[in-house]
């Protein structure tokens, strides 16, 4: 029998400081690689990353192990100002089986 292997998406938003983009436009480079052996330390991996406007300036979207990985990432990147992840985001087909989860609120 196949084992199945779930890991979770963090969606990741970063808003650059004035000084983070003065570093950039100083010294041009790619952020996103910059910060891929972080993620992929902790066995993880960026899925998707874009330049975004008005909040944020950068959103990833990174498949990560489990919510210690995230932390790990989140205080390393906020430590280096890059960012927070904001949460687990989850594939539109896994909608319905939450929806119908033998969940109850008192």
């Amino acid at each position: 029998m196949k084992k199945e292997f779930r890991i979770a998406h963090y969606l990741i938003q970063v808003a650059y400081a004035r000084e983070g983009w003065e570093a950039l436009v100083k010294q041009p480079q790619d952020r996103i690689e910059a910060v891929r052996p972080a993620i992929d330390r902790v066995g993880g991996k960026i899925s998707s990353a874009y330049f975004a406007f008005g909040d944020y300036d950068v959103v990833l979207l990174a498949e990560l192990p489990d919510n210690v990985s995230a932390a790990a990432i989140a205080m390393a990147f906020a430590g280096g100002g890059e960012g927070w992840p904001n949460g687990i985001s989850l594939p539109h087909q896994h909608c319905p089986r939450g929806i119908t989860a033998p969940v109850s609120i008192p």
